[in-house]
């Protein structure tokens, strides 16, 4: 038995274990690793749409941003109603990428009907690949989904601790960059910046 798992095992195991897409991106957003690679299927019918492809990229980055800002596990709602959450990925105290976990679909009554009308509003497929797709998301309460953010935050720390994720020698620099174009208009404070980049003020 190997000491360390790769990172693509990892992700096919919590696959396995959950039936839930897992996707793992560096700090510009482009994904680096998914299980499956092929994304979930109602993923791909997203993907068929400009606008879902340009709404998934809206959720993203604003998901993303608010990992950043706030160094924490981000939960949310996508614009299809499904959940999905942002893990932060730390190499020796620095933020390097980001792990997400994506559709699921909550059991409460009428979730199913509401992505399935909203796949329809966007002409995503046929009627009956739209309710396949819905039909095969998991179904998740919130008694399930904190075990499984729990399971992932463990698989989010081997990763990072464990040299899984690929880290960049500049990708300080370009966080730096991104601090100061989202923050230009504000007064820059070390408290701030230390928040920003997960550090004390004496590291």
């Amino acid at each position: 038995m190997k000491d360390e798992i790769s990172l693509e095992d990892i992700l096919k195991q919590l696959y396995t274990i959950s039936g839930i897409l897992i996707d793992v991106y560096n700090l510009e957003g482009r994904s680096i690793a998914r299980y499956p690679d092929d994304g979930a299927a109602f993923c791909r019918l997203v993907c068929r749409s400009p606008e879902g492809v340009r709404r998934c990229a809206k959720d993203n980055r604003e998901a993303f941003a608010t990992v950043r800002r706030e160094h924490r596990v981000h939960i949310y709602q996508c614009h299809m109603g499904l959940y999905e959450a942002v893990f932060p990925l730390y190499h020796y105290g620095r933020l390097v990428g980001y792990m997400m976990t994506g559709q699921m679909l909550e059991k409460g009554e009428g979730a199913a009907e509401e992505a399935a009308r909203e796949a329809k509003r966007l002409k995503l497929g046929s009627d009956e690949e739209i309710q396949q797709a819905v039909d095969a998301l998991v179904r998740i309460d919130l008694e399930e989904r904190e075990t499984f953010v729990t399971m992932c935050r463990v698989c989010a720390d081997y990763i990072a601790n464990h040299h899984q994720f690929p880290v960049t020698t500049t990708g300080t620099a370009r966080e730096l960059v991104r601090y100061l174009d989202e923050h230009y208009r504000e007064a820059i404070r070390l408290e701030d910046l230390c928040h920003w980049f997960g550090y004390s003020k004496t590291r």
